[in-house]
């Protein structure tokens, strides 16, 4: 375990190459070459959604994300 989040009323997901391997397939131009991205907001699957976007997209903050966004990106 790698870390632990203490959360009430919030969901965290987390999208990963490392148990799988590259199952998920990079768009654009190549980046940070990411290994995994969890994201926590309110919902589950809008945070599982949004989590494996970032991930294919491989950018830490990726242009399409609002400022204002309920969710945020924690790795």
């Amino acid at each position: 375990m790698f870390a632990t989040v203490d959360l009430d009323q919030a969901a965290i997901a987390t999208s990963g190459r490392y148990e799988r391997g590259d199952h998920i397939r990079r768009h654009g131009e190549a980046g940070d070459h990411l290994t995994s991205v969890s994201v926590v907001g309110p919902e589950l699957a809008t945070a599982d959604a949004l989590a494996t976007a970032v991930l294919a997209g491989d950018r830490h903050r990726p242009s399409w994300w609002p400022d204002d966004s309920p969710y945020g990106i924690i790795s």
